[in-house]
């Protein structure tokens, strides 16, 4: 946790990148803990470090198999302009074999583009679980609403 008030604190990007260094060394030696991981991907994010982001999340998905953290991947992996929309066809199919139908797997549908997002829209508009919040995020067009969540 003091690498993360350290990276947070640091006024420069040799702070910031001291920070990641050590928070890198941690991971080598502690490779299975997987919180440490999910911190270090947040900051790395945060630092605009997608790449290497998407290596850890890869990893702590493995290891948790929480469905937004595969959403997140392919958020970042369109964000750098890789072949994405393979990767929202594995996340929805990663939602549904989970169970589980909620905002994040309606963001997952209409990043996929998948035929099922309308149906979805209309579902959650009529049953009013879709707050206003929500509503103006999947009002967005898609690259735009990736580039507000990881500018």
């Amino acid at each position: 946790m003091s690498y993360v008030i350290k990276y947070s604190g640091s006024k420069t990007d040799e702070g910031k990148e001291k920070a990641l260094d050590q928070f890198d060394t941690l991971i080598r030696q502690y490779p299975d803990d997987i919180a440490l991981r999910e911190l270090y991907s947040d900051l790395l994010i945060v630092d605009n470090r997608y790449e290497k982001a998407i290596t850890q999340l890869k990893i702590v998905y493995q290891n948790t198999g929480v469905p937004s953290l595969k959403l997140m991947e392919c958020m970042l992996t369109e964000r750098i302009k890789l072949p994405h929309n393979m990767c929202y066809r594995d996340v929805i199919s990663v939602f549904e074999q989970s169970n589980v139908r909620d905002f994040n797997y309606l963001l997952a549908l209409y990043l996929g583009e998948s035929p099922d997002f309308e149906r979805h829209k209309a579902r959650g508009l009529e049953t009013h679980t879709l707050s206003e919040e929500q509503k103006k995020v999947i009002a967005l067009q898609p690259r735009m609403l990736v580039n507000a969540y990881y500018p």
